[in-house]
């Protein structure tokens, strides 16, 4: 006859493929002193780890601007930004 079970449980062995990187973030509420390029350079920092280079920064800052077009106060000055303004941040 088999042994009794010994009230023990099997733990599934998890690698790093099993756990789900962090979320990045998705939207930012402007601050006083915020400027988009910071936003932009922020977001791209916590997602990959390192601060980005100027030329992935203004990419990013252009995708940030064409997403959030609407919320900007003047459609066409993105230099323009208000505290309290919620921005949708793109995928890095």
């Amino acid at each position: 006859s088999a042994p009794e079970p010994t009230g023990s449980v099997a733990v599934p062995d998890h690698t790093t493929d099993d756990v789900a990187p962090p979320s990045p973030m998705r939207h930012h509420t402007i601050v006083g002193g915020d400027h988009l390029w910071g936003v932009s350079e922020r977001a791209l920092t916590e997602a990959h780890g390192s601060l980005p280079d100027a030329a992935d920064v203004a990419r990013y800052l252009h995708r940030l601007i064409e997403l959030n077009r609407s919320v900007l106060v003047v459609p066409d000055n993105p230099d323009l930004v208000l505290p309290g303004q919620v921005f949708e941040l793109p995928a890095p």
